[in-house]
């Protein structure tokens, strides 16, 4: 027998030679076999034989790899073609085992691993074994012998390369003696080594031809040397290639004219040039926002000029089709397509892909994750400490998006109200979210059915439940039943061809991996997976049909077997020519198992098959400027069609309508934004017209609901409930006020932050000094039981009797505060040291405090809980900061002792007024010395640089002392005030801010004759004290008061005046300097003052 190749200028698959050389085949065996690219054009094929008479029976058709993989399953020696998914398994596994070997050159990295698999699936029968040639790396030899380990593993598992079946085939038919009837191969312009070898090794014993579209030209360039290496191929294998050529005149399809000249002229220097008569067109839209518009218009003018059946060909069809196929279903357009898309770049494999690995991740940690202990001396029963371990999955992001997605089937409330939970829980540990996801209640019944398939290693049985809806439930109508039905149809797959190799994670199962072993195996298989969507925009009545398919796609179709043909992207970015430097490429031409690739022949082949494609109109379009701004280039072969035309490649839109006429060039502006915009195409209609108002700026009407009074109070009877932050904060600026404190306006996330360690801090320092406090109280009565119980159980600090003694000797102190109590103070040397020993105490156990879980669930509120190295460093600093705050404060406030420690006011029923409103509040701190004189102090844990200028009472310009005057900063004053209406014994000298952190400071107002004693030996510069000195003279406006009792008065008054505003409704932005806007969550307020 001989190879038979056959040169035919006729455009069609099923072109009159094949039919001949079809029914010559049946005439001699009574059945004959036609081969063509790909099944599509199969359909197409079988479709025209059936027209053509005599051929519908008898004529199998297909494509060589379909064909030989069915002829395999028959006659081939018992082992199934490989997968994807087992490939890609198997070259990993074979590459890990490479690379860990003592001085390999190879690296175990997805990359090897995907580049292993495709030379495996291109070439594996020529290139395990084979001799390295000259010009290839130590690490590309490498690669390349390790195909035989390859082929050996496949062999293991029962599984056979499909380019080593197809090679094989031949003479496994022949041993079989199974009968072959005559093959036609037809529609080729390129065949893989594996299917060259397959027509080689049928021709030597069978009748086997090869008719391609074949000439002179650029365009058949790839033909003719298709034709070539066959004919070298056979030579190779003593079989005889007979050349032939059909001389009739093809039949010329039904085209519109101007198409056909084109068709003949293009890559043509020779031919005559082509004068444009309509029907090619070129679409400009002058930028990407345009693109979408201009298309849709474009194909609606090719539906009014009476095409039936439009192809839009794009090379990012995905995206094509989601911008498309709105505007075109609005146009009274159906549109269909049938994409092959990566599986990650869908959101619906992106969800599962990331559910998937959060569980194995879980399950991983919570092996080894300490089991919480009870807590029983805790307040709540049911209280439990954790122990944490890695954190680094903390919050669970990936979960919170699968549960939002349409694939877990959870209620979108749901599932952000468990995204809220864990994002504000520190505390959160594995076994509790395993927990949640496979209960019903917490998520949805699917996503709870494929966790605990997952947790029992069974990962396609997970995707099948949340398959289920999608296919026969009440989702099945979804507009994203398609995506999910093809990714998890993926994921079936994948984890079928897992369980195949022996690779499962189900505990029953003998040598079962970890879960997490099997979704990292099955990451590397699913992250290069491809889902195919087939894709419909039905709309009712419609009878005309738009098809968007890729550029490969479009090549494939039957010449004049599309009215219209669109080609999208037709820029030299977005249609570039294929690289052909690419290390496959070079490594299978180096072993001679392919030629070199000839990307600009395959691309002129595949640009002259789609042109081919239009029965009446073509239709190119590029944009003239990129998302970028900046200009875009034709494409290659945009600039070849054009100099069909006699136009330059860098031709101007005026020289294009001047060449092809002003109907044939349609440019689309970007400036009609709302056109652009609308699916419609036509602006969407205005409904009402508002001018956002200033951040803050309401109507009078709405003013009430700024602070709207409690159920059963009338509006004229309530006044609000603040704290005294919260009126420095309005202060501050109103709306930065009714952000934070009104709407809530924060991050969701427990943090680890200023405030959590400020909070921590503040009740480390009150149980120090209490205790300090106690304990003096003890020595001067001369009682011991708070020491008898320390020196019996270590810890006692800690038990509830302990601290309710505590609490009534420090009540015996707060009696009479003026009374002296030795100790009490941290200026003597051993006061000092029992302070640290305190502190020390205290901040370990309330370091653990932290980490209990009220009643088992519920962490504490602003619960300081470290995650990183780098938290627990901060917490290092912190204790740091702490015990260094003890010596600072030794220097300070000589002759105060403490005596109130968080000295909480303003609840209970115990109402506290302060300018007007209800205040509440906790003062950090009062100390008082032996004249009843008190120092209010307030804790400030955040850095000591600038602290002092913050905090200070005046500011860098000396104020009026004879004015009304507010400071920037008042919460201190506001105490100050409280305090002086609550302890009538006591007299108010200072207000002052403690800086907790760093290198510490003191700021705030102090009576200008106790500076000395307050600050002590920390005294400030004569510059400062002018700042933080209050004189006892100064009025600020006051008739009835001088010095601090001034001063408090006249920070009322003033805050009374702002409050009145807010009590107004008042909440326009209007923030004093840049620092008021500091965390503002208004960030896109106009009246954002910056640094």
């Amino acid at each position: 027998m001989s190879l038979q190749l056959v040169r035919c200028a006729d455009e069609g698959v099923t072109c009159p030679e094949v039919e001949r050389r079809l029914r010559a085949a049946l005439a001699a065996t009574g059945r004959a076999v036609l081969l063509v690219p790909s099944f599509a054009q199969a359909l197409d094929a079988q479709r025209a034989l059936a027209a053509a008479g005599g051929l519908s029976l008898g004529v199998t058709v297909s494509t060589p790899s379909a064909w030989a993989a069915e002829r395999w399953e028959v006659w081939g020696d018992g082992r199934r073609p490989v997968d994807d998914a087992s490939r890609a398994v198997l070259a990993s596994r074979v590459l890990a085992r490479a690379a860990w070997a003592p001085g390999s050159p190879l690296s175990d990295t997805p990359g090897a691993a995907a580049l292993l698999a495709d030379l495996a699936r291109r070439g594996l029968p020529w290139l395990a074994g084979a001799p390295a040639p000259e010009g290839v790396t130590e690490a590309e030899r490498a690669l390349v012998a390790l195909l035989a380990d390859y082929g050996r593993e496949l062999e293991a598992a029962g599984l056979v390369e499909p380019c080593c079946a197809c090679a094989a085939l031949p003479g496994t038919l022949d041993a079989a003696g199974a009968a072959v009837p005559g093959v036609v191969c037809s529609g080729f312009c390129e065949l893989p080594r594996a299917e060259r070898e397959l027509v080689v090794g049928l021709a030597a014993r069978h009748d086997v031809t090869l008719v391609a579209r074949a000439g002179q030209g650029p365009a058949c360039a790839s033909a003719e040397a298709l034709l070539a290496q066959l004919a070298d191929l056979a030579a190779e294998r003593g079989v005889d290639a007979v050349w032939s050529a059909v001389p009739d005149a093809p039949a010329e399809p039904a085209r519109a004219a101007e198409l056909s000249r084109l068709a003949g002229a293009l890559f043509s220097s020779e031919a005559p040039g082509v004068e444009p008569a309509g029907a090619v067109r070129l679409l400009l839209p002058a930028g990407p926002s345009a693109r979408a518009e201009a298309c849709a218009r474009e194909v609606r003018e090719l539906v009014d000029a009476g095409c039936a059946d439009i192809v839009v060909s794009a090379p990012d069809a995905a995206a094509a089709w989601r911008e498309l196929a709105p505007r075109l279903a609005a146009r009274g357009v159906r549109v269909r397509a049938q994409l092959s898309v990566p599986l990650e770049s869908l959101e619906c494999g992106r969800a599962y892909l990331e559910y998937v690995r959060c569980v194995s991740r879980l399950v991983e940690l919570d092996r080894g994750w300490p089991a919480p202990v009870p807590v029983p001396e805790a307040p709540r029963a049911g209280t439990v400490r954790v122990e944490l371990e890695d954190m680094s999955w903390w919050p669970p992001r990936e979960l919170s998006d699968f549960l939002l997605s349409e694939v877990s089937h959870v209620p979108a409330s749901r599932a952000r109200a468990l995204d809220a939970q864990w994002r504000a829980n520190r505390l959160l540990t594995p076994a509790v979210l395993l927990g949640q996801l496979t209960s019903e209640r917490d998520v949805s019944p699917e996503v709870a059915a494929a966790t605990r398939e997952l947790l029992r290693g069974r990962l396609g049985s997970a995707a099948s439940k949340l398959l289920a809806p999608f296919v026969q439930g009440e989702k099945a109508a979804s507009p994203v039943a398609a995506e999910a039905a093809a990714v998890l149809s993926c994921v079936l797959d994948a984890a079928r061809s897992l369980k195949e190799l022996g690779l499962t994670a189900d505990p029953s199962a003998e040598g079962h991996v970890t879960l997490a072993e099997l979704v990292r195996v099955a990451d590397v298989v699913l992250s290069s997976a491809r889902a195919s969507l087939r894709l419909e925009r039905p709309v009712p009545g419609a009878s005309v049909t738009a098809r968007v398919m890729t550029p490969a796609a479009a090549a494939r179709l039957a010449p004049a077997s599309a009215d219209a043909l669109v080609l999208l992207g037709q820029t030299s970015t977005e249609s570039a020519v294929p690289a052909a430097d690419d290390v496959l490429s070079a490594l299978l031409a180096a072993y001679g198992v392919e030629g070199r690739p000839r990307p600009m022949d395959a691309l002129r082949a595949r640009f002259s098959a789609t042109v081919r494609a239009a029965r009446r109109s073509l239709t190119l379009e590029r944009l003239l400027f990129g998302a970028d701004g900046k200009a875009c280039y034709p494409s290659v072969m945009l600039t070849e069609l054009l100099a069909c035309y006699g136009v330059r490649a860098d031709a101007k839109v005026s020289d294009l309508v001047e060449s092809l006429g002003e109907k044939s060039v349609l440019v689309r502006s970007e400036t009609p934004v709302r056109e652009n915009a609308s699916s419609a195409g036509t602006p969407a209609r205005r409904e009402l017209t508002e001018r956002p108002a200033p951040a803050g700026i309401i109507g009078a009407e709405r003013r009430a609901l700024v602070s709207p009074p409690p159920e059963g109070v009338s509006a004229e009877e309530a006044r609000p409930l603040l704290s005294a932050s919260q009126i420095e904060s309005y202060l501050e600026c109103p709306y930065k006020w009714f952000s934070l404190r009104r709407l809530r306006l924060r991050d969701a996330d427990a943090g680890f932050t200023g405030a959590e360690m400020g909070t921590f801090a503040h009740r480390v320092l009150e149980v120090t000094r209490r205790e300090q406090l106690a304990r003096a109280v003890e020595r001067a009565a001369g009682t011991h039981a708070l020491a008898d119980a320390r020196a019996a159980r270590p810890g006692a600090m800690q038990d509830g009797g302990y601290r309710e003694l505590v609490d009534e000797l420090v009540a015996r102190a707060q009696a009479d505060p003026a009374a002296r109590l030795a100790g009490s103070s941290l200026a003597e040397a051993a006061a000092l040291e029992e302070a640290r020993e305190v502190l020390g105490e205290e901040f370990d156990a309330h370091l653990a405090h932290q980490y209990q879980l009220v009643g088992g669930r519920r962490p504490l509120p602003q619960a300081l809980v470290p995650h990183s190295a780098q938290q627990l460093g901060s917490l290092r600093g912190l204790r740091r900061d702490l015990s260094t705050l003890l010596d600072y404060e030794s220097g300070l406030l000589t002759g105060f002792e403490p005596r109130f420690f968080e000295w909480g006011f303003g609840r209970g029923g115990a109402e506290v007024t302060y300018a007007g409103v209800r205040l509440t509040g906790t003062v950090d701190r009062i100390d008082v010395d032996a004249h009843g004189q008190a120092v209010v102090i307030d804790y400030k844990h955040k850095s000591d640089a600038g602290f002092a200028g913050e905090y200070d009472v005046f500011g860098a310009d000396a104020p009026d002392l004879g004015a009304p005057f507010v400071p920037r900063r008042v919460q201190s004053l506001i105490y100050g005030q409280v305090v002086r209406r609550a302890f009538p014994g006591l007299t108010v000298r200072a207000a002052v801010y403690l800086c907790t952190k760093g290198a510490h400071a003191l700021a705030g107002a102090v009576d200008e004759n106790l500076a000395d004693n307050v600050f002590g030996e920390r005294g400030p510069t004569a510059k400062r004290l002018a700042r933080a000195c209050v004189p006892r003279e100064a009025t600020f406006g006051r008739a009835d008061a001088r010095g601090m009792e001034a001063l408090l008065d006249a920070c009322e008054e003033s805050v009374a005046a702002a409050l009145s505003r807010m009590l107004d409704g008042d909440i326009e932005a209007r923030p004093v300097d840049a620092a008021a806007c500091q965390f503002c969550p208004v960030l896109n307020c106009e009246r954002r003052l910056r640094k």
